[in-house]
């Protein structure tokens, strides 16, 4: 009677499945959903090509429930508008388009008729050609290297190995490596691990190489610069050279490596090893006595004029003598 007298408003509650609603959000979200892509430029012998970055469209899951919820919550039963974001990829058209001017570059030579070290310095070659680093982006070797394993296309070659050239596979990326480091340090970029070898290395002035181990020695620098820097590396004929291309800077400079050897070490003693095939007092020469060396390292950086505006001590290496090795008869 007092319904039928007076007025009862009555309210039901709105409920919904929230489950059922972001399932659905996200299937919408899968099928509409465009992914970014990067921009890529690649520099071959100064020749530049550069594709431009793709931007991604994508549902902003969240904010197209919250407007769900809104709507059924207000019994607005109009058609919902989702929300389409925007998203950009890391490496956009900006960062790299400006690229272009050779900060530095840096080359070795090798004997083209080791089969196996010419492999794996190809190998090496390919896996950090075009490599791009984004200002203030660590590189490392060791990663960009991968696995020295025969999977990876690495053969066998003569590396060290206590002090000793042995056969060991991936025989020949150190050359590799070397390259890189030279090129980084007349780029100016700055290096953060850096490890000669033990013994003076055939193919570079000692203080000026450097050794790679997997997972135990590395080579890392950094691009502290505000533009981004793209690594080409190389072979042809029996050269090997690697060159950093990056943004033509208002005040240019250049950079120049100098070595100083302030020490001279003397091998001392023979190593003889007894060949019973040998006759008595019979000796034959495995390996002729080298010295070692400490030498200082020092890179110069030069106004556009050549003078020298400052100097830093880059490393102090060591390296150790190896002695005179025969190979002799029993007594």
């Amino acid at each position: 009677w007092n319904v039928y007298r007076d007025e009862l408003q009555i309210t039901p509650a709105m409920c919904y499945n929230i489950e059922k609603v972001t399932s659905i959000i996200q299937r919408i979200s899968n099928e509409a959903s465009i992914k970014e892509k990067n921009a890529k430029i690649t520099i071959n012998d100064g020749l530049i090509e550069l594709n431009p970055h793709i931007n991604g469209y994508a549902l902003d899951v969240d904010l197209c429930i919250n407007r769900i919820e809104n709507a059924l919550v207000n019994r607005q039963w109009n058609d919902i508008e989702l929300c389409v974001v925007k998203t950009a990829p890391q490496v956009t058209s900006q960062l790299v388009e400006n690229i272009g001017y050779k900060l530095g570059g840096f080359e070795t030579t090798f004997n083209i008729n080791n089969e196996a070290r010419v492999h794996n310095i190809k190998n090496a070659c390919n896996r950090i050609n075009q490599s791009l680093l984004l200002p203030q982006q660590e590189f490392s070797m060791d990663k960009a290297l991968g696995d020295r394993t025969e999977k990876n296309g690495y053969k066998q070659a003569r590396v060290i190995i206590n002090n000793e050239y042995v056969d060991g596979l991936g025989g020949g990326i150190c050359q590799v490596t070397s390259t890189v480091y030279n090129t980084v340090l007349l780029s100016g970029l700055v290096v953060l691990e850096r490890r000669n070898h033990t013994l003076p290395a055939s193919y570079i002035d000692v203080g000026r190489d450097a050794t790679i181990s997997q997972g135990y020695i590395d080579l890392r620098f950094k691009n502290t610069s505000d533009y981004s820097v793209l690594i080409e590396a190389k072979t042809k004929e029996d050269k090997l050279s690697v060159v950093f291309w990056g943004i033509e800077p208002v005040e240019k400079t250049s950079f120049m490596i100098r070595t100083k050897i302030i020490q001279v070490i003397e091998a001392q003693g023979v190593e003889a090893v007894v060949d019973p095939l040998l006759k008595a007092g019979e000796i034959e020469v495995l390996r002729q006595a080298k010295p070692g060396y400490k030498v200082e390292v020092y890179r110069d950086t030069l106004d556009k004029s050549g003078k020298v505006i400052e100097t830093e001590k880059i490393s102090v290496d060591s390296y150790l003598p190896q002695k005179m090795k025969i190979k002799t008869g029993g007594l």
